[in-house]
């Protein structure tokens, strides 16, 4: 089994995702449950497969992750999902847990029981992988992700196939070189105005796959037929988030540009056309905008902790569980209803526009 994390001086691999990506993995644990007080280590088993190319070959050299059933990483140290208090506390020593296949395509790692989604993708011609977020090529190969779930030791002894879920290729470009591309089945929760609440609601569900683009692209192979949903992120002193979608069909490569909304130079600052007026509105009514945050403020302070002293740290958690509000209806001074998405993404394009 291979870990990654900082300690450098010890035989497992290293990383500095906790460094550079800070503000993305707190994006990992967005769902609600994932807030939870941190459970102690519970016993694991050995659970063991093969990954599959569609011939039924084995595949070699293929990161295996295992998510919870949510979509969720799990944490190295004790392979349970990714928690808020987790990262805190471990202070950037702890990331995710994943594997290699090797030679013959086989893998094995340590989980406790319950249900989980096992994902494999690969770097073709990339044999050895020492951090999940490095340029490892142009080239993603989505080999597979299954469905697992086991209750005792006897279960975990069933060897688990993963095979490839479609023969389809995209091809997602940016403005940026480092970018994070994340792919899913399922849709993103609004307009990437959003920023990290984009994530919530079935995005991770349905997340297949992810890896950084090179030279600003990504080449993202073996995807199923379908809607194939892409969110892009990455780090910088002033953060950048993008999203796209296309309808994915056999024998046809189509290229998604996902820009950039930023305050950079070079950002995409456009809305898109079904939140135009919208946010015309918010250019011409810069009060409305004050209004809106006003609102949210208030929306927030309901899941502030009611001790002072916890309350700087339970800000950031405030901010996650107003994302299971995106859908509700919120009405401007004009009398219109909108959903809160819509107006928190068109208000963050006024905001650029200005």
């Amino acid at each position: 089994m291979q870990y990654a994390q900082f300690n450098s001086g010890s035989p497992v691999r290293s990383s500095n995702f906790l460094v550079r990506y800070s503000m993305f993995l707190a994006c990992l644990v967005l769902p609600a449950f994932c807030l939870a007080q941190e459970e102690p280590a519970p016993e694991t088993f050995t659970v063991s497969g093969t990954v599959l190319d569609e011939s039924g070959d084995p595949v070699e050299h293929s990161v295996v992750i295992p998510l919870s059933e949510f979509g969720v990483p799990l944490l190295s140290s004790n392979a349970t999902p990714a928690t808020m208090m987790s990262i805190q506390e471990a202070g950037g020593e702890d990331f995710v847990l994943f594997t290699q296949s090797d030679d013959n395509g086989a893998f094995s790692m340590e989980l406790p029981p319950g249900k989980y989604r096992i994902g494999a993708q690969s770097w073709p011609g990339k044999t050895e992988i020492n951090d999940l977020l490095e340029r490892n090529g142009g080239h993603l190969r989505i080999d597979g992700m299954v469905e697992y779930e086991f209750g005792s030791e006897m279960e975990a002894s069933e060897p688990i196939e993963i095979r490839p879920l479609g023969a389809c290729t995209v091809k997602v470009r940016s403005q940026e070189s480092g970018d994070l591309v994340l792919i899913s089945t399922e849709p993103l929760a609004g307009d990437p105005a959003l920023g990290f609440l984009a994530l919530t609601g079935t995005f991770w569900s349905g997340l297949i796959g992810g890896a950084p683009m090179k030279d600003k692209e990504l080449t993202v192979s073996g995807l199923p037929k379908g809607e194939i949903s892409f969110y892009v992120f990455v780090n910088d002193n002033n953060g950048g988030w993008g999203g796209a979608k296309t309808n994915v069909v056999e024998g046809h490569n189509p290229d998604v540009y996902a820009g950039l909304l930023a305050g950079w130079s070079n950002a995409h600052k456009t809305p898109p056309p079904e939140l135009e007026e919208l946010t015309d509105y918010f250019i011409e009514h810069p009060e409305e905008g004050a209004r809106l945050n006003d609102y949210t403020n208030t929306l927030a302070e309901r899941y502030l902790p009611e001790d002072s002293e916890r309350r700087g740290q339970g800000r950031f958690e405030a901010q996650l569980k107003v994302s299971q509000h995106l859908q509700d209806e919120y009405e401007l001074e004009n009398g219109e209803t909108v959903t809160l998405a819509d107006a928190w993404a068109a208000n963050t394009y006024a905001r650029m526009n200005r």
